[in-house]
């Protein structure tokens, strides 16, 4: 891992501890005013590959402010060749070193996945797309589908500049995040 990585990883390691600890930043850069400052300009220093369940939110779970975290949300943190661009244009046009793709516990759509639920429309293309990580509890299925995941990320992305790709388990009962392979 490259030290702006590491630098990024920490940053994610310390705000999560201050969620936890319910000591967040009592200005964490989250008013109108620094939003409009970001208006021409945007550094994230990581990228969230993340579920778009209401109660995973990576800016409170990690403490961060606006601009500094470029969330990629997907029900079930699937990859699809969409997820893939926004990802590459973080990469590619804002420089940013570390790619953190995070599941998390009780996740609806893994359930629905692994209860073999019919849907129709579009919501079956996702469903497709936890099932081919299917093994055994819900728990073991999220921690698979979140490595088989960076594994996809690492295999498709086609890019020459230094990254990392890590995986992340938030817990909704406890508040925590554990990274999977730092």
């Amino acid at each position: 891992m490259n030290s702006n990585a590491s630098a990024s990883l920490q940053r994610l390691i310390d705000g999560n501890q201050r969620f936890l600890n319910n000591v967040c930043l009592s200005s964490p850069q989250r008013s109108v005013q620094h939003a409009i400052e970001l208006q021409n300009n945007q550094q994230p220093f990581a990228i969230i590959l993340t579920c778009s369940d209401s109660r995973v939110s990576p800016e409170i779970i990690f403490d961060q402010g606006l601009g500094h975290l470029y969330i990629v949300r997907i029900a079930g943190n699937v990859v699809d060749n969409l997820v893939l661009g926004s990802i590459e244009y973080a990469v590619i046009r804002l420089n940013v070193p570390l790619i953190v793709v995070m599941g998390h516990s009780d996740c609806s759509a893994v359930k629905a996945a692994i209860n073999d639920e019919s849907h129709s429309g579009n919501i079956m293309h996702l469903l497709w797309a936890i099932k081919q990580t299917i093994s055994t509890d819900c728990d073991t299925i999220i921690h698979s589908h979140i490595i088989n995941t960076v594994k996809q990320i690492q295999s498709k992305l086609r890019i020459a500049m230094p990254l990392t790709i890590i995986g992340a388990y938030y817990n909704l009962q406890t508040g925590a995040v554990e990274f999977l392979n730092k």
